[in-house]
């Protein structure tokens, strides 16, 4: 199975993952991590500030006439936390505004899903 290249972290976007960042133990849902103490709680925020932006593009898309926003969120989400579920949202406002091609560029980046 070929790897697609991670264009979406060389961007500058960042994936919030299950596991601690700097010892990569897994996350058990606390804000902080119990094996090496990292303080986790600043990508937590980070996590529900992200989530809350995608919501705000799904009701803006919802809306039907608020493309524009929809995008400027999502976007905006996406630098905070590139989650696939939120790159496809991405690539929806991409669609909703008429960039079919940047769209398309979104997709084709897309981790796979496990």
């Amino acid at each position: 199975m070929s790897k697609k290249p991670d264009r979406i972290n060389q961007m500058g976007r960042s994936s919030f993952e299950s596991r601690c960042p700097t010892c990569r133990a897994a996350w058990r849902e606390t804000t902080v991590c119990a094996r090496c103490g990292t303080d986790l709680a600043p990508l937590m925020r980070l996590a529900a500030k992200a989530w809350r932006l995608r919501e705000q593009a799904r009701q803006a898309l919802c809306a039907g006439d608020q493309a524009s926003e929809a995008l400027a969120w999502a976007r905006a989400a996406c630098q905070l936390q590139a989650t696939p579920r939120g790159l496809r949202l991405l690539a929806l406002a991409l669609i909703a505004n008429g960039a079919v091609a940047e769209a398309a560029a979104v997709i084709e980046q897309m981790p796979d899903e496990e």
